[in-house]
């Protein structure tokens, strides 16, 4: 009988030979047939067999398992290692452990016959690709894996080492070459680090061609691959490195490091904004200037006045690092030369004039920053300064107000100290430093104190707008929205215009933090100032918004 023959064979091969049963379906068949198609067995079929005293048979079945799992973890080592000595995984991917709910194991045995058919240099067509992407866990992609093919093929034709792993980058330099396309300097240099001089001999003419450009004899092989990046880099009007600097004077390249220092002067020019200057002989001051720059050296106060004379103010930014000061965020190369020397004035503390003033407004760089906060700062002391001179008290009026733009209430306060005389006789001037006072007072967050002055300020002279309006600031901030109506509404009788209080109104609401404070005085504005409800609600989403309407 067949099965008869089957089953005795079995018995035969693990050992169970002890066993007798006249049924042939019986459970030793049942378990030898599952061990010999690698099937796991459970808990009792393993209890059976050792109740049977099977214990050789048992062994035999546990130590196919372990080779079995021994042979599946060579595998999986293997496939790991061609995966990531090839480079494979730029066109690979395998999905990691405890997605979709496969172990990383089970899907690399799905990639399996993929990874080792690409090993082998079998060419895998879009047919393929498309099946193997159809598996869960495995995604090829077709482009990289066709420049893949591509980078196989170049290595063979050119010799190179059949174990070079696939590198993009080394790819798009060997594509160059396959293309009979010029080489960058960065791609001689990745030859060389690659260890593939033989291909640049495909370059000789090319080399030979800067050396007579660039007045650079040669002075034997090893001094040809170190030479032929660096004039590269000169033909593309690059800057060399202080390393090929000393090499070039090493090997007495004269000529070629003179070249080299013209192509670099013109360089720094581009980059520091200084390519007015079409000059590039040296030696030359400007070149000596540059290069402090840019090795990030100071420059003396001479070298500061050399470029003022000569317009040079982006330069001067640059090396005095006034767009990060005052905090300019666009791209020091992008940025406009009226702004460079605008910069610069405010770090001389020279006062901008109206030309400068109108600019800043239009170029939108007049709200709140530090180019802000210093054109205000330089005001206050020079009203502080014509009240030296002048001894007129209006200036301190002046200067407390751009102190408080500037952000330093407390100097606001201090230029107001003069109220605590009482030589001051005109109600005006006394009204006006009462409320300039006040707002400092407010801006470090003595409201009462601020209060107080502001009424004061009335009393004095009820016609001008400011005390009122600063009134309604207040009561607005402390909650008193119907008193804050009040004031306002007063201030509007006297002139106020309604940017001022709608100005006032984002800065409280700027200012505050709490979220059901917020909520109570939003819904207050909606009634009282409908047309603004949505710019009032974008400020408290943090949104920068302009006070006009």
């Amino acid at each position: 009988m067949e099965l008869d023959e089957h089953f005795y064979h079995l018995k035969v091969k693990y050992k169970a030979t002890s066993y007798h049963n006249d049924n042939l379906l019986n459970p030793l068949y049942l378990i030898l047939r599952k061990a010999d198609a690698s099937k796991a067995l459970i808990e009792a079929e393993w209890q059976w067999l050792s109740n049977q005293d099977l214990l050789e048979t048992i062994e035999i079945i546990k130590s196919e398992i372990a080779l079995r799992s021994a042979l599946l973890e060579k595998i999986n080592a293997e496939l790991r290692s061609i995966i990531h000595d090839n480079n494979f995984s730029h066109f690979l991917t395998i999905t990691k452990t405890g997605i979709y709910g496969i172990s990383e194991s089970e899907i690399l045995m799905k990639a399996a016959l993929t990874i080792y058919r690409i090993n082998a240099n079998e060419v895998l067509n879009h047919e393929d690709i498309t099946l193997i992407n159809r598996q869960t866990g495995i995604y090829i992609d077709e482009k990289t894996y066709n420049q893949f093919i591509c980078f196989e093929k170049i290595k063979k034709k050119y010799s190179l080492n059949k174990d070079f792993p696939f590198d993009m980058e080394l790819y798009g330099i060997l594509k160059k070459v396959e293309e009979l396309e010029q080489l960058s300097a960065k791609d001689i240099q990745s030859f060389i680090d690659y260890n593939l001089i033989n291909l640049l001999t495909l370059y000789k003419d090319d080399f030979v061609q800067l050396q007579n450009k660039y007045k650079a004899i040669i002075k034997g092989k090893v001094a040809e691959l170190q030479l032929y990046p660096i004039l590269k880099k000169l033909d593309e009007n690059r800057m060399l490195s202080s390393d090929e600097f000393d090499w070039l004077r090493s090997q007495n390249y004269i000529e070629t490091t003179a070249i080299a220092r013209e192509t670099e002067f013109v360089a720094l020019k581009k980059k520091f904004g200084a390519d007015q200057i079409e000059e590039k002989t040296l030696p030359h001051h400007l070149y000596t200037i540059l290069v402090k720059i840019d090795s990030d050296t100071a420059i003396s106060e001479a070298d500061i006045n050399y470029l003022r004379k000569r317009m040079f103010f982006k330069t001067i930014c640059i090396a005095l690092k006034l767009h990060f000061k005052y905090e300019v965020t666009e791209q020091i190369n992008s940025m406009n030369s009226q702004l460079c020397e605008i910069l610069y004035k405010l770090e001389i503390g020279e006062r901008l004039n109206n030309v400068d003033v109108s600019w800043l407004t239009s170029e939108k760089w007049f709200r709140g920053n530090r180019i802000y906060q210093r054109y205000h700062s330089l005001e206050a002391i020079f009203c502080e300064q014509e009240y030296e001179r002048t001894k007129n008290t209006w200036n301190i009026v002046n200067a407390s107000s751009h102190w408080r733009k500037a952000g330093d209430p407390q100097k606001a306060l201090n230029s107001t100290d003069i109220l605590l005389s009482n030589s001051i006789k005109e109600v005006k001037l006394k009204a006006a430093l009462l409320t300039t006072r006040g707002g400092a007072l407010r801006d470090i967050g003595h409201l009462d104190e601020t209060e107080n002055f502001a009424h004061q300020a009335i009393q004095y002279y009820p016609k001008s707008y400011h005390p009122y309006t600063l009134l309604g600031a207040i009561c607005f901030q402390m909650g008193r929205y119907g008193e804050g109506e009040y004031w306002f509404d007063e201030a509007r009788k006297r002139g106020a215009p309604e940017k001022s209080e709608i100005s006032e109104i984002i800065g409280i609401l700027k200012k505050t933090r709490d979220k059901k404070e917020q909520e109570k005085f939003l819904a207050f504005l909606k009634e009282k100032y409908p047309s603004y409800t949505n710019k009032f609600k974008a400020v408290i989403s943090g949104h920068s918004i302009n006070s006009n309407n």
